[in-house]
């Protein structure tokens, strides 16, 4: 059996890593935003349209949006992997709340 304080211990050093992470999406963010910025820029836009056929408005808003979709479905399962190999839960129950809650 895990002490107590041990699991405490691993439960703050999860939320430090995932307050970094929390700092990380959104420099990830706004690095993602600025390369699809430039993509359309450089794309050729004339009268909002890129290859004249695509909306460009639709090109820069939906498509960072949906990387970064991808990228936050993940969390989940990270969340899932820190409380059976970080905190070291023993019960399936303890990971499931704590990966759902």
């Amino acid at each position: 059996s895990v002490d107590r304080r041990v699991t405490d211990f691993c439960n703050v050093i999860v939320q430090a890593i995932l307050f970094a992470g929390l700092l990380g999406v959104a420099t990830l963010n706004t690095y993602i935003r600025s390369i699809v910025n430039k993509a359309v820029e450089t794309a050729g836009v004339k009268e909002g349209l890129i290859y004249g056929f695509i909306p460009a408005g639709f090109i820069s808003g939906f498509l960072p949006v949906g990387l970064i979709t991808l990228i936050l479905i993940q969390i989940p399962s990270l969340l899932y992997i820190l409380a059976q190999r970080i905190i070291r839960f023993k019960s399936f129950s303890k990971v499931d709340e704590f990966t759902l809650l």
